[in-house]
C-alpha cells in the first residue's frame, strides 16, 4: 500500500504528455529499499539531534525520503513545495500553522494546531505552512514527499 501512495503521490504532482510518458523511468523503492534506508536513518541520528533522514527517490523536483525521528525536528516551512507525509511506526505530536521562532539552537512553533501522528496515517502540509514534530514516543518513522508548485508551463 505504501509503494501504491508514494507513485500515486509522485504520479498525480508531474504533468504527463504523451513523449513525457514514454521517456521516464519509474521510481521504485522495495520493501527491502525502505527498511535499509531506516536503518541507515537510525544509525545516523547524532547525539542532541531529534531527526535522521536519508534519500529514497527522486524523479525531477520530485523527492522522496525516510524519515527517522527520536525526538523534536527544527520547525520549517517550505515556501514552494507541499509535503506529503506516510508516517510507517511509531507515533509523536504534529504541529502545524502558528509562526517559527528560531532559538539559538534549533527552530520551534509558537501557536500552530497540534495533533498526534501514528503509524498508519497520511498527509499532506500544503507549501508555506508551518511544521514541527514537537514529541515523539519512542520513535516516529515516515516517508516524506516534497511535491514542488507545478511551473506555469506545466499548468
Amino acid at each position: 500500500m505504501l509503494r501504491h501512495i508514494l507513485c500515486a503521490g509522485l504520479a498525480l504532482s508531474l504533468p504527463v504528455t504523451a513523449a513525457h510518458a514514454d521517456n521516464v523511468a519509474l521510481p521504485f523503492a522495495a520493501k527491502a529499499d525502505i527498511a535499509a534506508a531506516m536503518a541507515r536513518a537510525r544509525a545516523n541520528i547524532q547525539p542532541g539531534h531529534g531527526t535522521s533522514s536519508t534519500p529514497l527517490l527522486a524523479l525531477e523536483a520530485y523527492t522522496a525520503k525516510l524519515e527517522y525521528h527520536v525526538g523534536p525536528n527544527i520547525a520549517n516551512a517550505h515556501p514552494q513545495q507541499a509535503e506529503l507525509f506516510q508516517a510507517l511506526e511509531g507515533s509523536g505530536t504534529l504541529i502545524t500553522g502558528g509562526t517559527i521562532v528560531k532559538t539559538a539552537t534549533s527552530a520551534v512553533i509558537s501557536g500552530g494546531t497540534a495533533r498526534t501522528v501514528a503509524a498508519g496515517d497520511v498527509f499532506i502540509v500544503p507549501e508555506g505552512v508551518p511544521h514541527w514534530f514537537s514529541k515523539v514516543e519512542g520513535h516516529l518513522v515516515m516517508i516524506s514527499v516534497m511535491l514542488p508548485r507545478p511551473t506555469e508551463s506545466a499548468r
